[in-house]
């Protein structure tokens, strides 16, 4: 049996005889990565893992699908009284839902893969200022220091409605096509998903396309709406068209 300490702390030749052939964890919160299985994994991988050992999970995902969600709309109907501005007062950047409990919609017809990452090969942390938005020369910070990785997705509208916020949830691969989740339609009962809300609503039509950041940190997860008025847009081009003949030789 192994000593009861973590295993962050397990010395090989100490704690334990010889590395391991499978190194199994289940330190995944609702978030994923809030109880740090980042760190457990990385330390695992490098001085736990015997050589072609496997590590279980080996790779998450964290997955984001846009949706309509007005907790307040049926009360304020049944009663017959406004109590979105009550919503507003309490309402957080993130909420823990069980959606399936909720009247949601989704607006777009499958989630989007935000963020992938494989627990073998973790990205090392980025120095200040150095690049780490995927085809991009920006660097997105979480925390105060970089992020470990970023992305920037497209997602298509397939359903017009009210843009209310992100729904989120991860998957983690635990090999020969086992997958645990902690998915809206998933059986489990022992993970909640995230609702990102947006701060101000705004409708969106079948066609469209939202923006969304998605970023990670050790501990952290984060998804932005990335969103531009049309009238700012246009203001921007028309700057830019402007500029463009003084730029000329």
């Amino acid at each position: 049996l192994l000593p009861a300490m973590m295993s962050t702390r397990l010395q090989i030749g100490e704690d334990a005889a010889e590395k391991f052939d499978v190194v199994v964890s289940e330190v995944m919160d609702l978030w994923c990565l809030g109880e740090g299985i980042i760190p457990t994994m990385r330390h695992a991988h490098q001085k736990l893992l015997a050589p072609g050992g496997v590590l279980l999970p080996s790779q998450l995902a964290i997955f984001a699908q846009p949706i309509e969600l007005q907790v307040w709309a049926q009360a304020e109907r049944e009663h017959r009284s406004k109590l979105s501005p009550l919503g507003r007062l309490f309402k957080s950047k993130f909420s823990p839902m069980r959606l399936a409990q909720f009247p949601y919609r989704a607006l777009s017809d499958e989630p989007v893969a935000a963020l992938e990452i494989d627990l073998r090969n973790v990205p090392k942390q980025p120095s200040d200022g150095v690049p780490n938005l995927e085809n991009s020369s920006l660097c997105i910070r979480m925390g105060g220091k970089p992020a470990l990785q970023a992305k920037v997705h497209q997602v298509p509208i397939t359903e017009s409605g009210m843009l209310c916020g992100y729904g989120i949830w991860w998957a983690a691969d635990l090999g020969n096509g086992h997958v645990l989740s902690s998915a809206p339609k998933s059986p489990q009962r022992s993970w909640k998903q995230l609702v990102r809300w947006l701060d101000e609503p705004r409708f969106v039509s079948e066609g469209d396309e939202v923006q969304m950041l998605a970023c990670y940190s050790e501990q952290q997860v984060n998804i932005e709406d990335v969103f531009m008025p049309k009238e700012v847009v246009e203001q921007v081009q028309e700057q830019l068209a402007a500029e463009a003949p003084r730029q000329r030789p």
